[in-house]
C-alpha cells in the first residue's frame, strides 16, 4: 500500500514545477484542480499553473491513497514599461498582477515609488527596476537605461572623398546614420563617417530621449588645374579645376 507520506515542496510558484515522492513504488499521481496544479501521472512533477491549492493524491492500486495539499503563489508578469528613460522625464511602469512593491536596484541612477511604479531618472546609467511579491516567487525584472537627449553634434563640416572623421554626442545609448549612404556612411555605433561621393549629407544621431543632425559636405580631392599659366601685364588668365568646392 502507499506510505501515508508524500515528501517534497509543497508551497511553489506559477510557471514552475516542484517533485513530488513516495516510497510505495510505481504508482499514479493526480490532482484534484487541474486549474491550480498539473501532476505528471507517473512522474510526481507538478507543475504550477495558478495560484491556488490543490490536493495532490497519489495511488499504487494497494490500499487508500496518500494525498497532500499544494500551494501554488503567483509569479510577477514580465513588467511593462519603456527600457529607456530620459532626464527631466518620469515613467510609469506597470505589472499584470497587483499587490507587488516596486524598486530600483540604483537609486544613484533612478528612484522608483514603491506602490506606484512610477520612475524618477537622477543621473545617466543604468539600473533594474524589481517588481516583488513578497511571496517567495522570482521577482520581475527590467533593465533600464536612463539617457539624456542628445546634444549638438561635434566634427568636421566637411570631409573628402575616401577620407574619414569620427563625429561625437555627449549623450551616451544612441545610434548613427547617414541619410544618404552613396554620399557618406557612418558607423552606426562609432560615429566614424567615411566620403563616398561628391555632394552633401545630413548625419544622425538618435538615442531614446531624442535625436540631433548636422549636414556635412564630401568633396573631391583637388583635380589638376587647368588653364594657361602665362599672362601678360594688364591682361587676364582663367585656371579652372573639375573639383567641386
Amino acid at each position: 500500500s502507499p506510505d501515508p507520506s508524500i515528501t517534497g515542496t509543497t508551497i511553489f510558484c506559477t510557471g514552475t514545477t516542484t517533485t513530488l515522492s513516495n516510497a510505495g513504488g510505481v504508482g499514479n499521481w493526480t490532482s484534484s484542480n487541474p486549474g491550480v496544479a498539473i501532476a505528471g501521472a507517473t512522474t510526481g512533477i507538478i507543475t504550477g499553473a495558478t495560484a491556488g491549492t490543490a490536493t495532490i493524491s497519489y495511488s499504487n492500486g494497494c490500499g487508500t491513497p496518500a494525498s497532500i495539499v499544494v500551494t501554488v503563489n503567483q509569479t510577477p508578469t514580465v513588467i511593462t514599461g519603456a527600457s529607456v528613460a530620459c532626464m527631466g522625464i518620469t515613467t510609469t511602469y506597470t505589472n499584470g498582477v497587483a499587490g507587488g512593491t516596486w524598486s530600483s536596484s540604483s537609486t544613484g541612477v533612478a528612484t522608483i515609488n514603491s506602490s506606484t511604479g512610477e520612475l524618477t531618472p537622477v543621473s545617466v546609467g543604468t539600473t533594474n527596476i524589481n517588481y516583488s511579491l513578497g511571496n517567495g516567487c522570482a521577482d520581475a525584472v527590467l533593465n533600464v537605461a536612463v539617457q539624456t537627449a542628445p546634444g549638438s553634434i561635434s566634427g568636421s563640416s566637411f570631409l573628402c572623398i575616401g577620407s574619414g572623421s569620427t563625429y561625437l554626442n555627449t549623450s551616451a545609448g544612441g545610434t548613427w546614420s547617414s541619410s544618404n549612404t552613396a554620399i557618406a556612411t557612418i558607423g552606426s555605433s562609432s560615429g566614424i563617417a567615411n566620403g563616398v561621393t561628391q555632394g552633401t549629407v545630413t548625419i544622425s544621431y538618435i538615442n531614446g530621449c531624442g535625436s540631433a543632425t548636422r549636414p556635412i559636405s564630401i568633396n573631391a580631392v583637388p583635380a589638376t588645374i587647368t588653364g594657361s599659366t602665362l599672362a601678360c601685364l594688364s591682361s587676364s588668365t582663367t585656371l579652372s579645376n573639375t573639383s567641386l568646392n
